[in-house]
């Protein structure tokens, strides 16, 4: 037993020295680099490592020429394997990372603030491969596609994939990106009518910040405008939901979750909204309509008639609102103002 632990150490020691062994070849790379020769530093790296794949210092000095060089994404494949071949390496390998990837995102926001989409892009994408781990290049990335895709569809599959990406990588709740790729991550599945997976991002993030209702309720109007009436139901109870913690609740918001719950015959849902919404609005017109209808497709005679009454006082030619209101006088056995208001929306119709 002894024995194996020995010989145990004895290979990890073997193993140690392999990896900080500095070949002829390596020490001239770490010379080119110093003088700025970059492809004649990768040259000899690689040559370093063909004679010795673990030696540490051939990764790094490769990782530093491959960087200076434009191969951001084999800059950071050397970088990384350097600090895992040699731990001792970590802190510079971290710090030549995040010069990397800070050149080109720094460049993207430059390129995106002088209005080049195009070059935003192209600087970001460098960014995502100098280092895959910041969340934050890859949702500039999206967004940048995103805006191009307005005008060139094809960067529409872009912004899925960048998506995708952004979505295997956002799971950090201290990053302060985190919030804001949740939001653009709801939005794009939204987009891509993954609508489960849309509600559970924008649940996630109205959790965090229940203020940001905005971009779920727009969502939901696209579901809306699509006559996905579930998917808009669902993404509407969230904005409501929000809006009561915070005090914020709009018209909109309930307006549109009872044309989504009319819609799904859902009508015990469409009058409270639509009540909720003629609270927040008395003057609506359309809030007072959808009220009075929603209570007659729901069977709610009394309250359609007492809707239907303050509805034709306060629009008095409008024949819809005097034909539901006699519908609903009919109901109720009140025959001759059904006929009343009959008349009277025919004569509007006239």
């Amino acid at each position: 037993m002894k024995n194996s632990h020995a010989m145990l150490v004895i290979l990890l020691a073997l193993i140690f020295a392999l990896s900080s062994c500095k070949s002829v070849e390596t020490s001239r790379a770490k010379e080119q680099n110093e003088g700025s020769n970059f492809e004649k530093a990768a040259e000899m790296s690689k040559r370093g490592i063909e004679k010795n794949p673990n030696d540490a210092e051939a990764h790094y000095q490769l990782g530093i020429s491959l960087g200076f060089t434009g191969d951001m994404a084999g800059a950071y494949r050397e970088l990384s394997l350097a600090g895992k071949l040699d731990p001792k390496r970590l802190p510079d390998v971290e710090t030549n990372i995040k010069a990397n990837w800070s050149k080109h995102y720094d460049s993207g926001m430059a390129e995106l603030q002088s209005n080049a989409a195009r070059g935003a892009a192209h600087e970001f994408d460098l960014a995502t491969q100098a280092d895959p781990r910041q969340i934050k290049a890859w949702l500039n990335l999206a967004k940048v596609y995103y805006s191009m895709a307005e005008s060139d569809s094809t960067y529409m599959l872009k912004t899925y994939m960048t998506v995708d990406s952004l979505l295997a990588r956002n799971k950090d709740k201290k990053d302060p990106n985190y919030g804001k790729s949740l939001a653009f991550e709801g939005i794009i599945l939204a987009k891509r009518g993954m609508n489960a997976q849309a509600r559970t991002i924008f649940e996630e993030y109205l959790g965090i910040d229940p203020g940001e209702h905005k971009v779920v309720e727009e969502s939901a109007v696209g579901y809306l405008n699509k006559k996905d009436w579930e998917s808009a139901r669902g993404l509407l109870e969230l904005v409501v939901a929000a809006q009561q913690k915070t005090n914020s609740e709009t018209f909109d918001a309930y307006y549109n979750l009872g044309a989504a719950c009319m819609n799904l015959k859902d009508l015990p849902k469409a009058i409270e909204a639509f009540t909720q919404a003629v609270q927040l609005d008395p003057e609506s017109k359309k809030g007072r309509y959808y009220l009075l209808l929603a209570d007659y497709q729901g069977e709610q005679y009394d309250d359609a008639i007492l809707v239907g009454q303050e509805y034709t006082t306060k629009y008095p030619d409008d024949a819809n609102g005097w034909r539901i209101l006699g519908f609903s006088y009919g109901k109720k056995g009140m025959t001759m103002k059904a006929d009343e208001a009959a008349r009277k929306a025919a004569e509007l119709r006239q």
